[in-house]
């Protein structure tokens, strides 16, 4: 723990200022015979694993590789390829030269134009170097010469991202071209993909983004978190920006809990791993007509989060638990008429705190937004306005505001407030002769079982997915009956029938065939996380001694072990 907190030994412990609150005078102690910590001023406590989740944000699992690396363990991978070990390894290997490639040649005579240019947007040189920026060269084949000479495969070339084969068997040609070149990392600071704006004027699309890789999911990725996220926890309030520049500014500007959405659209896997820092979210889009949609996105897409899955948070205590996505508040900020935060920041810099300041609860900012210049005397208008603001007045949480809501819509559209009311509640279907069917009680789903449902969900939907190959087994199911229809899902057994109500009505938005693969996999990574956790770590608050959890012998243990040698030895 002593690379986040100034350790100092105080009889068989260490003490120190705690990491998670004002602590004035030193109150955090460290028990290495443990490997525990406890914050006698706000009570945080828990064991190494459980600091550095809170500390960094991270998962169970990542929270695990982390502190193995560190420790020099190798943790047993659990993949049924043998080889998909090596080949991923290889291909994270072949995008760190590609990005290392990129650096050398902004550096090189014929990155001048991109110097030139970085230069014009004020883009300092430790910010280049910071964000590791690059320069593509104009040539068809520079990066695919450079890369085969490493002893790289053009199918390992194309598989990352980094070369375009039109047809089979035709020449490849490298995908970035004459274009300023940004790494997207992982949370770890690793490149696994690239975004690079146009240096020429005709040059289009303007801005070219790797395509998926298996290394690169754009809807599971940020840009920046990886130096955003320590800042996003301090200061309790992530910002989500559109572009590139807009982060790369904030951050050189000082303002460092700032990421950007990759794509055109905000998605629940990024909304997660921003609820695993700050429940405080805070939306920086452009004051037009596309900025209202995509703000209208923002807010479905934490709603679905909400209802499709809880979010791992550590509490005050150092305690994992899990919350709701809807536990977020999202805000917008009103960024100037023309103006994109990187503007803002070059431009007016002393502006962003107080915008950030003034950022508004997303509902009263669709009001100010929707209703600026409608004309009431106009049911085309009034319509629309309607049907952009209903959406999100139905997910505010209190029943009073929303009901407040509906009549100060009312009132600006000159209608009766219970038309409104009408449209908010979803039409059903009623058969002619027959009296309406009562509305069915809404599905409950305990926290506890909805990662189990969502797996169960995406295999009855999507027969074809195979859990095997992404290492979703039935000893991670907690559930009885959620492992029986696991491992009898083609069964015909009437025990199950209300368990299989819910998985056939259980929410799967924005999941396709071609993205179903990748939901299992995320939701079988959680699954094992959670297996881990319980099944590795369960006994380890209970154990008089830590030697017990050792004795395991799994992977835990072995680290745990690893890390108590390291502390007798003062490697902290």
């Amino acid at each position: 723990m002593s690379p986040y907190v100034t350790l100092r030994k105080s009889g068989r412990g260490f003490l120190g200022r705690c990491p998670f609150h004002d602590d004035r005078s030193p109150s955090f102690t460290v028990y290495p015979d443990t490997w525990s910590f406890h914050c006698f001023g706000c009570g945080a406590d828990g064991s190494g694993f459980d600091f550095v989740m809170r500390q960094e944000g991270l998962s169970f699992g990542e929270a695990l590789r982390k502190l193995a690396a560190q420790a020099g363990v190798v943790l047993p991978e659990r993949s049924t390829d043998p080889t998909a070990k090596e080949r991923r390894n290889r291909l994270e290997a072949l995008t760190e030269a590609a990005a290392a490639y990129f650096r050398d040649q902004l550096l090189a005579p014929a990155g001048e134009r991109a110097r030139q240019y970085l230069a014009e947007r004020g883009i300092e040189r430790r910010t280049i170097e910071e964000f590791g920026i690059g320069y593509a060269p104009a040539g068809w084949d520079s990066l695919l010469r450079y890369l085969g000479g490493l002893g790289y495969t053009p199918a390992e070339i194309v598989t990352a991202g980094l070369a375009i084969e039109r047809e089979p068997r035709e020449r490849l040609y490298d995908r970035f071209r004459n274009r300023v070149v940004i790494p997207i990392r992982n949370r770890e600071g690793k490149p696994i993909a690239f975004g690079a704006r146009a240096l020429a004027p005709d040059d289009q699309p303007k801005y070219l983004n790797s395509p998926e890789t298996p290394l690169f999911s754009k809807g599971s990725t940020l840009f920046a978190l990886d130096l955003a996220a320590r800042a996003i926890q301090q200061a309790d309030q992530a910002i989500i920006v559109e572009g590139y520049f807009d982060a790369i500014s904030a951050h050189q500007a000082g303002e460092r809990n700032v990421v950007a959405q990759l794509g055109t659209a905000l998605t629940d896997r990024q909304v997660r791993q921003l609820v695993r820092l700050t429940k405080r979210i805070v939306l920086a889009l452009d004051a037009d007509a596309a900025g209202r949609e995509a703000t209208l996105r923002g807010l479905e897409v934490v709603q679905s989060a909400a209802e499709e899955a809880v979010a791992p948070v550590v509490d005050w205590r150092g305690v994992v638990r899990f919350t709701a996505a809807s536990d977020v508040d999202l805000r917008v900020i009103a960024l100037p008429v023309g103006k994109d935060p990187d503007e803002v920041f070059r431009r007016e810099p002393g502006r962003w705190r107080a915008l950030v300041a003034e950022a508004r609860p997303v509902v009263e900012h669709l009001f100010a937004a929707v209703l600026e210049g409608v004309d009431p005397a106009d049911p085309a208008a009034a319509a629309r306005a309607a049907r952009l603001l209903l959406p999100a007045i139905r997910q505010v949480p209190d029943a009073i505001a929303r009901a407040g809501y509906i009549q100060r819509l009312a009132g600006a559209l000159g209608v009766d407030p219970r038309i409104l009311l009408a449209q908010q509640a979803p039409p059903r279907p009623v058969l002619r002769g027959t009296a309406p069917p009562p509305a069915p009680a809404p599905i409950k789903f305990s926290p506890e079982r909805t990662r189990e449902h969502y797996a169960l969900a995406l295999l009855a939907r999507f027969p074809a997915l195979d859990p095997g190959a992404v290492g979703l087994t039935a000893e991670l199911f907690e559930g009885v009956a959620e492992r029986r229809l696991f491992e009898n899902r083609t069964a015909d057994d009437e025990t199950l029938g209300e368990l299989k109500v819910r998985i056939a009505t259980f929410p799967l938005h924005g999941v396709t065939e071609e993205n179903a693969e990748q939901a299992l996999r995320e939701v079988a990574a959680k699954l094992r996380d959670r297996y881990h956790r319980r099944n590795i770590l369960g006994g380890a608050a209970a154990a008089e001694a830590p030697d017990q959890l050792a004795m395991a012998g799994d992977e835990a243990g072995r680290l745990l072990s690893v890390w108590k040698a390291r502390e007798q030895r003062g490697e902290r």
